[in-house]
């Protein structure tokens, strides 16, 4: 949005629903019916029943149309499409018929979250990018970045780079779909800016926007090249940018950690894992020599461990700078519910170890989680909806 004037586009096939929605436009300040010729600042899409999983398979392509959001009109939604809807990043539906009050108050929240946007946005080129590397495969990396990214979510806004490839798995962690990677986006570095990261980037619920992994998808020639261009507008658009690196560490990783401003090593005290490590500290040495700052946490910890951490510590040459302790019970429950640790196990010791993380990497007190919905009609049935969170998506 370049202007106070939002720019609406219509996709609605029910002839009273479009008269209305058109009279509802020209009737309201600030709002203007998009004439095609340039992206709108919301496309309002009717989906009757039957047609919830057309949207769904559609909705990459919709989203192209469109530099804001995608409203939702429909008549008695399914409770698992809105929780489709919503893990696709639809933030507003409203129920039919029409109510130009309800209407108006969907307007409102959306140009609050635009404006909260633009408020939180870093300074250009002030935003700090956050490196996670796992010293091998298995350490709990992915973890570890999910929910540190979680954590820096709430203190404003904070994006979830998947590096990983041809095995990202971030979306899993945080039970969100996708219709967009980072290899789209290198093949776009024309439309490349704020509105089309916000585009091809799904929220979670807790505001966290997520970049995914092409896993085993086409990469272009010049995907290395492109990746730098793509980090450095995330770090103007976001507070916090942690990208989830692959632990085999490819040349086109190691650029990307060379432009982190923080890298943080993950390991666990056993000795295969210990020999990775000590192999990376020649590595982790040149990158100190560019800039960024090196740290170590060691993930999984038990207390009485063959190896302690002093041991590790001389073994490498550095400090360990966090321990996060052992919960695999609290850590696999919310891998496999989709959900964050600070969500599904609040008291877990895994949970405060990574928050006192995300505190010192900002200096900052955390504020308690807030939550978002799907707007009224998400909120007039949410006892419903809940019941069904478990649920697959269409």
């Amino acid at each position: 949005m370049h202007n106070s004037t939002l720019t609406i586009a219509l996709a609605v096939r029910d002839h009273d629903t479009r008269r209305e929605l058109d009279e509802a436009v020209r009737s309201m300040d600030g709002l203007a019916l998009g004439t095609g010729s340039e992206m709108a600042d919301i496309l309002i899409f009717e989906v009757t029943r039957g047609q919830e999983k057309e949207f769904l398979q559609t909705r990459k392509g919709l989203a192209e149309q469109v530099s804001g959001e995608i409203f939702l009109v429909c008549a008695d939604p399914h409770p698992k499409f809105l929780i489709a809807a919503m893990r696709a990043g639809v933030q507003e539906v409203l129920p039919l018929p029409l109510e130009r009050k309800e209407f108006a108050r969907a307007l409102s929240r959306f140009r609050e979250r635009s404006a909260t946007h633009a408020e939180t946005v870093a300074t250009p080129g002030q935003g700090r990018v956050i490196g996670i590397l796992g010293a091998r495969p298995g350490v709990g990396a992915t973890t570890l970045a999910v929910n540190l990214a979680l954590e820096l979510q709430r203190q404003g806004n904070a994006a979830l780079v998947d590096m990983a490839v041809p095995l990202g798995e971030a979306p899993l962690f945080l039970d969100l779909e996708y219709s967009y990677t980072w290899g789209d986006v290198a093949q776009n570095l024309s439309r490349l800016d704020a509105s089309y990261l916000g585009g091809v980037m799904p929220r979670h619920a807790s505001g966290l926007s997520l970049l995914a992994s092409p896993g085993e998808g086409y990469l272009p020639p010049e995907a290395a090249q492109a990746m730098r261009q793509i980090i450095e507008e995330l770090r103007r658009d976001f507070v916090h940018t942690v990208i989830d690196t692959d632990a085999l560490l490819s040349p086109m990783d190691l650029k990307e950690l060379d432009r982190a401003d923080e890298v943080i090593l993950v390991m666990n005290l056993t000795l295969p894992c210990l020999a990775h490590a000590q192999r990376l500290a020649d590595t982790l040495r040149r990158l100190e020599s560019g800039g960024a700052n090196i740290r170590i946490a060691v993930n999984r910890h038990l207390r009485d461990s063959d190896i302690m951490p002093a041991e590790a510590e001389e073994i490498l040459g550095r400090k360990i700078t966090w321990i996060i302790p052992e919960d695999s019970q609290a850590v696999t429950a919310a891998v496999n519910q989709g959900r964050p640790l600070a969500e599904s196990a609040p008291k877990s010791p895994a949970t405060k170890a990574i928050a006192t993380m995300a505190r010192a990497l900002t200096g900052t007190t955390i504020a308690p989680a807030r939550t978002s919905g799907l707007g009224s009609l998400f909120r007039r049935r949410n006892n419903e909806i809940g019941n069904l969170a478990g649920a697959e998506a269409l």
